[in-house]
């Protein structure tokens, strides 16, 4: 048995996860900034939904954003995949189990 996490661009996962990274700004560098010993600035990784300066989400209903947000909304789907598939499996087992335990009784099969 397999199960598919379904996420979408502005839907709660994105919210949430969107929220824990960014709180109430447009942007958020993975790492602070600096400036090499040459002067130049060094880029480091930066987190955001569509355009640094925004807080909209991207166009349509693909994740977008930056590179770092794909990956870590794309690791996120696949462990949210992960739970509903064994929380699936748990209960089609106890399900299966609750319908073994009725139909093992032989007074369950009468008719009244």
């Amino acid at each position: 048995m397999q199960v598919d996490a379904y996420s979408q661009e502005q839907d709660e996962l994105h919210q949430f996860v969107d929220c824990m990274m960014i709180g109430p700004y447009g942007a958020a560098d993975l790492h602070a900034r600096f400036e090499t010993a040459a002067g130049a600035g060094f880029d480091v990784p930066q987190y955001h939904r569509d355009m640094p300066g925004s807080r909209a989400f991207a166009a349509g209903q693909q994740t977008g954003g930056s590179p770092l947000r794909k990956q870590l909304m794309a690791a996120v789907e696949k462990k949210a995949s992960e739970f509903a598939t064994t929380s699936t499996k748990i209960t089609a087992y106890e399900t299966m189990q609750a319908l073994r335990s009725t139909f093992h009784d032989q007074t369950n099969m009468r008719y009244v």
